[in-house]
């Protein structure tokens, strides 16, 4: 389900944003479907991707593919973070997010 106009993008930690994929199911835009651009459309479409592939392999139960995703984004962010001391380098270093943009360059 792809979810425009969120209200959630209101919220400290999240409003510098304007998408997010929080499963594979389920995609958060800060905007009205006008004002989302096809590249960013692409890259919340690789990391729904990335979750059902994580799915595929992780152990079966409801939630371990999207609890092991979000584990491994949120120590790859930690550890970022520390070693480079910068919010946006450690964002961009994460290995799920380089992998969206691969895929959101490949399509483009």
């Amino acid at each position: 389900m792809i979810v425009y106009e969120s209200k959630l993008f209101k919220l400290p930690f999240i409003r510098n944003y304007i998408g997010i994929t929080l499963t594979s199911r389920l995609v958060l835009f800060a905007g009205s479907k006008e004002e989302v651009s096809k590249y960013l459309e692409d890259h919340e479409l690789g990391h729904e991707v990335e979750f059902a592939l994580v799915d595929s392999v992780a152990i079966p139960g409801a939630w371990d593919g999207i609890v092991t995703l979000w584990v491994t984004y949120l120590f790859s962010y930690i550890y970022l973070l520390i070693k480079t001391r910068s919010h946006w380098q450690a964002y961009k270093g994460i290995v799920w997010e380089r992998l969206a943009r691969e895929f959101s360059d490949a399509t483009v």
